[in-house]
């Protein structure tokens, strides 16, 4: 079986939404709720079928709940049983998502739809909501009507589908904020390093990297032989930000070819970095003197 996934699991690390999920089923566990756990569970055939058997037997929450419609695939952080009848029994389940933002993004309202839809394929019937929980003292829920969000998830979720069927698109993977809970981070890191791509440049913006992309400047190797001054003006931003990241380049090929790291000192500059904390220092150290002398 072939799946899109949707937001699978990845190790815990600090910051992560999961660690939030992990603090929420503790208070759930605390009220004597009965959970049913699956966050061991192998992204399988085997975990559909335990998140299934749990809807049937309607347990209390479901944990890193596994839910597919044949074409797509995710994992709920917890599926909440709620007393409206479905085919299910005298209930029914509603999707829970915990994030560390306290604004909801639009992403997450997407996220949940795909597991809305998942849930009622199962259970014969839509949730009517689904919820975010964010951090506080006590948990912060807020609840979202499925039915104002789903016509727009269809028509995302349908123009995906059709990119990804007509194979009409590439993608390349460019760093994202997403990356540091992807589990494909490492795989995406050693193609970019492959490739030498501009994203290796310390400090360097996406903006520049589109920049230099629209004049053949590529790679990171490539950015360090362009030559001083640089050969065009850059649409967006100074030509002055952009010699800084050509030098930051520079240095990085330097040490990568001498396999040896490098500096250089920068000549100080009047109100910044250092001269900012030197002037300060003199400035203390003259009114020291004059307290004391």
């Amino acid at each position: 079986m072939r799946f899109l996934l949707i937001n699978p699991p990845s190790p815990v690390h600090l910051g992560s939404p999961l660690l939030g999920q992990q603090y929420l089923v503790a208070a759930l566990r605390a009220r004597g709720c009965e959970i049913l756990d699956l966050s061991a569970e192998k992204f399988s055939e085997a975990a559909f079928e335990k998140t299934r058997a749990g809807m049937a037997l309607g347990a209390e929450a479901i944990v890193q709940a596994a839910l597919t419609d044949g074409a797509w695939a995710g994992y709920a952080d917890i599926l909440i049983r709620s007393p409206a009848p479905t085919a299910l029994g005298g209930w029914s389940y509603e999707a829970v998502d915990t994030k560390l933002a306290q604004e909801t993004r639009g992403g997450t309202m997407l996220q949940l739809c795909a597991y809305s839809e998942m849930i009622g394929t199962i259970q014969g019937r839509a949730p009517e909501q689904f919820h975010v929980v964010t951090p506080g003292e006590p948990f912060v829920e807020q609840a979202y009507r499925v039915d104002e969000y789903v016509a727009y998830y269809r028509l995302v979720r349908g123009r995906l589908e059709g990119a990804v069927r007509e194979g009409t698109e590439t993608t390349y993977p460019a760093p994202v904020e997403h990356c540091n809970i992807c589990r494909w981070q490492y795989a995406c890191a050693q193609r970019r390093r492959r490739d030498d791509h501009l994203s290796l440049v310390a400090g360097i913006r996406r903006s520049q990297r589109d920049e230099l992309v629209r004049h053949d400047v590529s790679t990171l190797t490539a950015l360090a032989e362009l030559p001083v001054p640089l050969p065009f003006k850059p649409d967006r931003g100074s030509r002055e930000a952009m010699t800084r990241v050509r030098e930051q380049a520079r240095i990085q090929l330097l040490g990568r070819t001498t396999g040896a790291p490098q500096h250089e000192m920068l000549p100080p500059e009047a109100g910044l970095g250092l001269h900012v904390l030197l002037v300060d220092l003199l400035d203390w150290k003259s009114r020291t003197v004059k307290r004391h002398g």
